[in-house]
């Protein structure tokens, strides 16, 4: 239950703090992706090498230990390079917002007042209603052999996530007396 409580408490915080971070706006799609690979998918590639050489270091030492785990772990590391992140929970976020804020590029120039923004955040909470509540067909839908891969299926919830951030930063600076207004990027 605790487990349950923190990760409802500070991944949607995470999400909606992490629009704040956003300075790619008015980016190509390309060159985006190339910028976005080297802050977030180069660290989840350092980790998961660094991983793979601690579950490496009781085998140099001359320890004992169960001859799978060593081997579980490549395999696990093959399955990233497959698209699917299931070896590096401590970085899963980081993939998570790749693709999230690939997404975010995408959409933000269409979401240009508030009106739209709001239903933006309730079209992308139903869409992430459907893709948890039936994971398989809607990768299947979105032409993915496995669900999870590299988190699509997780992103919806996550953008919604990140548009409600995007939101409040921007109604807070429309509501804020003219002396203490700030702007997105000077509060981040």
């Amino acid at each position: 239950d605790v487990y349950k409580a923190i990760y409802a408490f500070h991944m949607p915080l995470f999400f909606i703090l992490a629009d704040c971070f956003f300075r790619s706006r008015d980016i190509r799609l390309g060159t985006l992706l190339v910028q976005k690979f080297k802050s977030r998918l180069v660290p989840v590639g350092f980790f998961v090498v660094l991983g793979s050489l601690c579950w490496q270091v009781p085998t140099w030492w001359g320890l004992t230990i169960d001859e799978a785990v060593p081997s579980q772990a490549l395999q696990q590391n093959w399955l990233l390079l497959q698209g699917k992140p299931v070896n590096n929970w401590p970085c899963w976020f980081l993939v998570c917002l790749f693709v999230v804020e690939l997404l975010a590029s995408e959409l933000m120039p269409v979401l240009t007042n508030s009106l739209r923004l709001v239903i933006g955040i309730v079209v992308m909470a139903g869409i992430a209603a459907l893709a948890v509540s039936s994971p398989v067909p809607t990768a299947n839908f979105m032409g993915f052999m496995d669900k999870d891969w590299w988190f699509w299926q997780e992103a919806p919830v996550a953008l919604c996530f990140y548009l409600i951030g995007y939101y409040l930063f921007h109604y807070l600076s429309n509501v804020l007396p003219a002396k203490t207004k700030f702007s997105h990027a000077a509060f981040c």
